[in-house]
């Protein structure tokens, strides 16, 4: 599988490409989703967001990547160059055609034998089952996830950013109470500047336990 993923050499055959497509979608499925819903509710804490930012980038580069040497590698079966494989309409015959049935300049021609259905059947269970699972256990059975409660959009100004973000936080506190102004969780939020004067909008809200 790491030689389907991440090698730029050789031919692989439709469906070895299929399958890599189809295992692509599962390390999506297990990776990036629950790194997302997780980011979702997570409490502000600077570590866990920077190993969340890291899981999800070191995911995105995994899945470019593994996407990039499979077409690579596709393009080759058909005989032609890398560049070949990232033209117009290409991705088409990627996805539909055979390769040359004999060897050519970048290899032997692939063998068509790939794990059977069971195999696709599995990673496609795997895709779905694994978000449905993550949903559960995060938003209803999670004993400490809960989604945050936000609530109505404060907009304050000041003569800079910062003293626009103490007078947001002051507007929060008289509004709606100290928890949500010392919270640092905000949704929709954004901070803007013309001359001497900064505005600050966004939603508060509080970590629901």
């Amino acid at each position: 599988m790491l030689n389907l993923l991440f090698s730029f050499k050789g031919r692989i055959s439709r469906q070895q490409y299929w399958l890599g497509l189809c295992l692509i979608c599962a390390l999506s499925a297990i990776a990036m989703f629950p790194t997302i819903a997780v980011a979702s509710v997570a409490p502000p804490h600077i570590l866990l967001w920077v190993i969340l930012a890291a899981a999800f980038v070191a995911t995105f580069l995994i899945i470019g990547v593994g996407s990039i040497a499979m077409a690579v590698k596709r393009s080759h079966d058909f005989g032609k160059p890398a560049s070949w494989a990232f033209r117009p309409l290409s991705g088409f015959k990627l996805l539909f055609s055979e390769g040359e049935a004999h060897d050519n300049r970048y290899g032997i021609a692939p063998s068509t034998s790939v794990p059977g259905w069971p195999v696709f059947v599995g990673l496609v269970v795997v895709s779905l089952v694994v978000p449905c699972v993550v949903i559960y256990g995060v938003f209803f059975a999670g004993p400490t996830w809960k989604w945050p409660d936000c609530k109505p959009t404060v907009t304050a100004k000041g003569k800079s950013e910062d003293d626009a973000k103490v007078r947001w936080r002051e507007a929060v506190a008289t509004s709606y109470g100290r928890a949500y102004a010392d919270s640092g969780i905000t949704f929709m939020g954004w901070t803007a500047c013309v001359g001497s004067s900064c505005t600050m909008s966004a939603r508060p809200c509080v970590q629901m336990r």
